[in-house]
């Protein structure tokens, strides 16, 4: 059944239109929304970058939403009007219990065949936890103190971390290049060898987060994200 998935200002989108987000196709709203980029400086004489996190905020970000498309029921063309009749348009997608403010950013060619068809729609989300009431995580997953973010177990936001993610933790970070000196005349080159500093390195942590209900998968990953974006910066210990 595919009514009742979707609905855009109000509207059964597949009543409506005759369109529907395949299984699956949620995966781009779920997503965490990114950082804006902090001020920073990189000290030549100091490992890593000093970033500026007093007052970190959240950008916006493109999502991306992949519909299918009949061409026996579809108002395809309608739904596009639709949402080109302003930029802003609700999205309440019910089977995943979330809604979305969104505007339209770009369409891509679509793929038919005879009777079906699949457009993939880029939004912008410029609203991103917006209106958010901070509700302190509650899991019933078994405790576990290998990975710790500021003190507080992972498992606290029914979140574990998985394998390959030590590997992340551990990989070395680049070196900072020291004052180089490459004479056109002579062989080899001057190199100012008395101090090593490393650059930052990017980790990434591959997780899987679980919970009885999507009420509280959701307001497990809504705290764990606010408390990622608190100001300064944030502890993580690995066991």
């Amino acid at each position: 059944m595919m009514s009742g998935k979707l609905y855009v200002d109000g509207y059964d989108v597949y009543k409506q239109y005759g369109i529907y987000v395949p299984d699956g196709g949620w995966t781009s709203l779920i997503a965490f929304p990114p950082l804006k980029q902090p001020e920073q400086n990189d000290w030549h004489e100091e490992d890593g970058i000093e970033a500026d996190l007093s007052e970190p905020v959240l950008n916006t970000r493109e999502v991306s939403l992949t519909f299918a498309i009949s061409d026996v029921f579809s108002r395809y063309n309608d739904f596009i009007e639709m949402l080109s009749d302003g930029s802003y348009h609700v999205f309440e997608c019910a089977v995943i219990e979330r809604k979305y403010t969104l505007r339209l950013v770009s369409q891509s060619n679509r793929e038919y065949a005879v009777t079906f068809g699949r457009e993939t729609l880029k939004f912008a989300d410029d609203f991103p936890f917006s209106g958010y009431t901070y509700k302190v995580p509650s899991s019933k997953m078994s405790a576990n103190d290998n990975y710790l973010i500021d003190g507080v177990q992972t498992t606290n936001y029914g979140l574990r971390v998985l394998q390959g993610s030590f590997s992340e933790v551990l990989k070395t970070a680049a070196v900072k290049q020291n004052m180089l000196r490459n004479i056109k005349t002579q062989s080899g080159a001057i190199y100012d060898g008395e101090m090593v500093f490393y650059k930052a390195k990017d980790v990434k942590l591959n997780c899987l987060m679980r919970a009885d209900t999507l009420a509280e998968l959701w307001r497990n990953y809504d705290a764990l994200l606010y408390d990622l974006i608190r100001p300064e910066e944030r502890a993580l210990t690995v066991k």
